[in-house]
């Protein structure tokens, strides 16, 4: 609920807009990673079994783009309320900014294609002779 409230804030005059759209569908991408996980348990276990570190993974991701564009909410509000700052308190929030663009477009469009694998999920490896191995 916090990550939905905070894509779906704004900071005033669209600030990291674009960066809380990418965490909204990241987030619908998780969503939709869990809903396919209960479904795998009406199915057979081991549907669930070979996608739960897959999706711990694709949910840590999400948090981090969480926390990282918090990060960069409260350094642009700083930011823009100091008179007096440093180069290097500028150069910090700067940071923060830029950490949090990267990642919003460089690591949370892949829950996508984490969650297209997910549902492509069968049970070929499990079903595999223990010789072919």
């Amino acid at each position: 609920g916090e990550i939905q409230s905070f894509a779906k804030g704004d900071a005033g005059n669209g600030h990291l807009a674009v960066e809380r759209e990418r965490l909204g569908a990241a987030l619908d991408e998780v969503q939709g990673m869990l809903g396919t996980l209960v479904g795998f348990l009406d199915q057979d276990i081991y549907l669930a079994g070979l996608n739960t570190t897959p999706f711990l993974f694709a949910l840590a991701e999400l948090v981090i783009g969480w926390l990282l564009l918090r990060q960069a909410d409260v350094a642009a509000f700083e930011a823009l309320r100091a008179t007096d700052l440093s180069d290097d308190d500028r150069a910090f929030y700067d940071g923060k900014a830029a950490a949090a663009r990267w990642f919003t477009a460089n690591v949370l469009p892949k829950m996508a294609a984490h969650r297209a694998a997910m549902d492509n999920t069968d049970l070929g490896v499990m079903e595999l002779d223990d010789a072919a191995f």
